[in-house]
């Protein structure tokens, strides 16, 4: 079970953060679009009140991620190398969101699906094409290299 409120600065904070919500839903301009607070309903007054009712009812629901960091061997914290081997082992790989140094500002979804495509291709020794646009782009670059 995750520690969310084992810090005073985080109740604090999460109590703090909730009457704000409650202050800014029954402002002038939202006001009129609540009818009522059902939940947690205004019998929820005290902080005590409110932590309660943040225990209760509180989960997480950002995306899971980061628990074996990709990095170089010198990164203390990192588990896995570029290849997605898991640093001295052999015949080991992680190929999930789990080697995303942190979490990405939107959804992992997309992140992960990327991460299993490469991470197969890899193990499977495929070698990634290189879209014709991109050859494109490497051959005007080259072009501007002969001229300078």
């Amino acid at each position: 079970m995750p520690n969310y409120l084992a810090e005073e600065i985080d109740r604090r904070t999460l109590v703090a953060a909730l009457k704000i919500d409650r202050r800014i839903l029954a402002s002038r301009p939202l006001s009129k679009y609540v009818e009522a607070e059902v939940f947690p309903g205004p019998a929820v007054q005290t902080d005590d009140e409110w932590l309660d009712f943040a225990r209760r009812n509180g989960n997480s629901s950002y995306h899971l991620v980061g628990t074996c960091k990709m990095g170089p061997a010198e990164d203390a914290n990192a588990v896995v190398d570029s290849n997605l081997r898991v640093h001295g082992l052999q015949g080991l790989h992680v190929i999930d969101a789990s080697i995303m140094p942190g979490v990405p500002s939107a959804n992992s979804y997309a992140a992960t699906l990327m991460i299993a495509e490469k991470g197969a291709d890899m193990l499977l020794g495929r070698v990634a094409e290189v879209p014709e646009q991109s050859a494109k782009l490497e051959a005007t670059a080259s072009a501007l290299e002969e001229l300078t």
